[in-house]
């Protein structure tokens, strides 16, 4: 009686009887009070019922397997059930298309203003490369080229010479300084042979030079800030010092 008692009461806390008790009871195996605990039982569980009548019509050994097989499927069951779902929601997904969108426009934007800034750079690189020289650069080249310029005389028609007339004159290289009253070389100055085409301007020390052709000549000197002068000058055969007069008031 007491062992009958241990087995109901391990039964009670599994709340049913187990498949060894089952095959117990099948087999007429069981005291008497395990015997009435267990039919009670089984009036009021059908499951127990079913198991008890696949038992009796099956073996021992096949009964063992296919409890073992129903017990996997439901422990697989059960893990799937509580196993937490990787698939995001529908209104995740909206979430992160709309964050994913976000950072797409703002990298376009960061892009364009790249490019745009690029693109300004390198027209205005470009237009500092093409621009015109300055006046004072256009000044300061023609003055290098006026310090430099010396127009040569115009070439003299050959003749044949002749014992009995004056013979053929020849050109000579006028140089000279343009100074004015304290000796300070001005320069800048324009030189003009009047009545011909040569012409020249004076350098920084008022050094000048023409190719004339041997005669006499009037040079025509003009300065900003004196009035014009002339000079007459003959094929001579040194430097000459033309002295300029007062400045204008």
């Amino acid at each position: 009686m007491r062992n009958d008692k241990i087995q109901i009461s391990e039964w009670g806390l599994e709340e049913h009887p187990s498949t060894e008790l089952l095959r117990q009871y099948e087999e007429g195996s069981l005291p008497p009070a395990t015997n009435y605990e267990l039919e009670k039982h089984l009036l009021d569980c059908e499951m127990c019922e079913d198991i008890l009548t696949g038992m009796s019509l099956a073996d021992r050994k096949r009964t063992s397997q296919a409890r073992y097989r129903i017990w996997q499927r439901i422990r697989t069951r059960l893990r799937r059930k509580h196993r937490p779902s990787t698939i995001l929601s529908l209104a995740d997904w909206r979430v992160a298309v709309g964050v994913l969108m976000m950072f797409s426009s703002l990298g376009l934007i960061l892009f364009y203003a790249y490019t745009r800034t690029a693109t300004q750079e390198q027209a205005a690189m470009h237009a500092a490369e093409i621009l015109p020289p300055s006046p004072e650069e256009l000044l300061a080249r023609t003055i290098d080229a006026a310090l430099v310029l010396d127009i040569p005389a115009p070439p003299v028609a050959a003749s044949h010479p002749d014992s009995s007339g004056p013979k053929a004159s020849s050109g000579f290289s006028l140089e000279g300084q343009l100074v004015d009253e304290n000796g300070q070389g001005i320069a800048q100055a324009t030189i003009q042979v009047q009545g011909g085409p040569w012409e020249t301007t004076s350098d920084e020390r008022g050094h000048f030079r023409l190719s004339l052709v041997a005669g006499s000549h009037t040079l025509l000197v003009s300065k900003t800030g004196y009035a014009p002068q002339t000079f007459h000058v003959e094929s001579p055969g040194k430097t000459l010092r033309l002295r300029m007069g007062n400045r204008r008031q």
